[in-house]
């Protein structure tokens, strides 16, 4: 996984407010090519948009980070049901999860800061709340590396 391309976050819920979304169970293909659908509100699509086909996107959960995904294409796609609560998404591949999201980390221990994310939308890494903690500390670059080592993908070499 390279993870100069992880670049995005994504908050994501269950629609029953009791159970996780996306978990394990969820994933299609887990051994293979694993996947799943990622979901977005109506009206969205410009947003579902943004991310480009192998960036990668953080997402958290109940301020839990629980995956990195990577979407496979650029294509929004629709469930094709009107009664849908998140009716458009893009197909990702799930490339870290915590299998156990109960002892997933916090997200204000991955970013290093206190997070005030609400909503299902995209948000870049590069966006204003996370300059203020990171430019004067390296910027994206510094962000990625804390977040590759609080989530235990590699050690800093130095």
């Amino acid at each position: 996984m390279d993870l100069s391309r992880l670049k995005w976050t994504k908050n994501v819920n269950h629609p029953d407010p009791t159970k996780w979304a996306y978990g394990v169970h969820e994933i299609s293909y887990p051994y293979l090519f694993p996947e799943l659908r990622l979901h977005w509100a109506p009206n969205e699509h410009t947003n579902a948009k943004r991310v480009p086909k192998e960036d990668l996107i953080l997402l958290r959960q109940r301020t839990k980070v629980t995956h990195i995904v990577m979407p496979i294409d650029d294509e929004v796609r629709d469930v094709g049901q009107a009664d849908h609560p998140h009716p458009i998404y893009r197909l990702v591949q799930v490339m870290w999860v915590k299998p156990d999201f109960e002892k997933a980390p916090d997200q204000n221990t991955v970013f290093d800061f206190l997070v005030r994310l609400e909503g299902g939308d995209v948000v870049s890494l590069n966006a204003d709340q996370f300059g203020a903690r990171w430019d004067s500390r390296g910027g994206l670059p510094a962000l990625q590396n804390h977040i590759a080592e609080t989530l235990g993908l590699f050690r800093r070499i130095g």
